[in-house]
C-alpha cells in the first residue's frame, strides 16, 4: 500500500490529506494530477500552458512558420535526413525530431 496525497504538498502529513492506495492508485492518481512526464493528465503543465510548447508567438522561437514548413516538406520528400536539417538551421537533430513529429510548432500546418 501507498500514502497517497489529496493536497499534494509532499511534505504535507495531516491525516484529511492522506489516504491510501495500492500502486494501480497511485500511478492512476499521478495520471489524473498531471505529474506523469508524458504529457498526459489535463493538470499536466503542457494543457495548462500550451503556449509555452513554442512556436511562431513564442518569445524564445527558433523559427518562423515557414522555416517549419520549409523542414516538414524537405523531410517529407526524403530529400534530406534529421541530422542535415539540425545542420542547415542550426539546431540538433532533436530539435528536428520534435518539429516533424509536431510536438514544437504543433499550431504550424
Amino acid at each position: 500500500m501507498h500514502v497517497l496525497h489529496r493536497c499534494d504538498v509532499r511534505n504535507c502529513v495531516r491525516p484529511d490529506h492522506l489516504f491510501l492506495g495500492a500502486n494501480a492508485d497511485n500511478v492512476a492518481d499521478r495520471v489524473a494530477k498531471g505529474r506523469t512526464r508524458t504529457g498526459s493528465g489535463d493538470r499536466h503543465w503542457t494543457r495548462l500552458y500550451p503556449e509555452r510548447l513554442g512556436g511562431p508567438g513564442y518569445g524564445r522561437s527558433q523559427f518562423t512558420a515557414d522555416q517549419v514548413r520549409e523542414i516538414r516538406a524537405l523531410y517529407a520528400a526524403g530529400d534530406v535526413s534529421q541530422p542535415e536539417l539540425g545542420r542547415r538551421f542550426g539546431v540538433s537533430h532533436v530539435a528536428i525530431g520534435k518539429i516533424l513529429r509536431r510536438v514544437s510548432y504543433p499550431d504550424v500546418v
